[in-house]
């Protein structure tokens, strides 16, 4: 069992996860070309999708960063780094 909940509808797997990282890498130049923010990468993942309620945003980040923390332990290459925020 997780400890998070997807939106209804939604799946993260590996696959989708590294094209949304090297997406936005790619626009990044310098020394943080090979990092991408979690903000940046929750609002990518969730473009485009309408939500009724603040609260359950707020809710489908949550989710959706409990999902990413996940799928990045298990993929070489990719490291999650808990922000200080």
């Amino acid at each position: 069992m997780t400890a998070y909940e997807l939106p209804e509808g939604f799946v993260l797997d590996e696959d989708r996860l590294l094209e949304a990282v090297r997406a936005l890498a790619a626009k990044r130049s310098g020394p943080t070309a090979e990092q991408v923010l979690l903000a940046e990468l929750l609002d990518h993942l969730l473009a485009g999708r309408a939500f009724e309620t603040p609260r359950e945003a707020w809710r489908a980040r949550l989710g959706l960063r409990g999902r990413v923390a996940e799928l990045t332990r298990a993929m070489p290459g990719l490291r999650f780094v808990e922000g200080d925020a």
